[in-house]
């Protein structure tokens, strides 16, 4: 009788603890705790769209001036530079921090027109950081209302699936870019801390490009906040 009373006194006593933490408060992530950097990644392999329509337009794609636009060989929907002797761009209309990432991987290497990646991409004028290739020379620029200036270049031979990424962090005059490949091995460094003439601030990360070939293609695009390409 006496150990049955135990019992009982000890089970309502773990009830009573239990109550008090919410029955499963203690497996819940403290919200006080910092969360993971890096933020929330966005990515698209463009595959829901039809062929041969502006990217622009597409889910959560603004086009800027120029045109990048949609090639579907198969069921792989993969995207090209489409504007003769002009600069073409589109951004991923999400809200982003200071510091973001734009990345994506190269298919169809044949060159001379250029594809690549963007950050801080305006709305209208072309207004962006970029990292392109275009089948021999992998160059970072800054456009600014249409006037580039190349920031820094090499000679780089890529093949289908490989990677090219780009991170931007700072604002103003502390804004520096940070450019990566991945040639299957994982990210590496190319461009370290790189000091634009000109500083943009704002915009998203998206696509960028020069003009028209649809031998040049980029696919499965990826952009987020953070410094870090994941």
């Amino acid at each position: 009788m006496v150990r049955a009373l135990l019992i009982c006194a000890l089970l309502l006593l773990l009830s009573a603890a239990s109550a008090d933490n919410g029955g499963v408060r203690l497996h819940r992530r403290d919200a006080s705790r910092p969360k993971p950097s890096g933020g929330a990644a966005f990515t698209d392999n463009f595959d829901a769209y039809a062929d041969n329509v502006a990217l622009g337009g597409q889910g959560s794609w603004l086009g800027v001036t120029g045109t990048m636009t949609t090639e579907k060989p198969a069921s792989d929907t993969e995207i090209f530079p489409d504007s003769t002797g002009a600069l073409c761009a589109a951004r991923y209309n999400q809200t982003f921090t200071a510091d973001q990432y734009s990345f994506c991987t190269l298919s169809a290497n044949t060159g001379p027109e250029e594809r690549g990646v963007s950050v801080r991409c305006q709305s209208g004028a072309f207004t962006y950081y970029a990292l392109t290739y275009n089948g021999t020379i992998l160059e970072l620029y800054s456009e600014v209302a249409g006037a580039g200036t190349s920031i820094t270049s090499t000679a780089k031979t890529y093949s289908n699936g490989n990677r090219i990424g780009l991170v931007v962090s700072g604002n103003g005059t502390a804004t520096r870019l940070f450019a990566y490949e991945d040639v299957g091995s994982g990210w590496v460094l190319v461009f370290n801390n790189q000091n634009p003439t000109s500083d943009i601030d704002g915009g998203q990360p998206g696509l960028s490009g020069f003009g028209s070939t649809v031998s040049a293609r980029v696919d499965d695009w990826g952009g987020g906040d953070g410094t870090v390409l994941p």
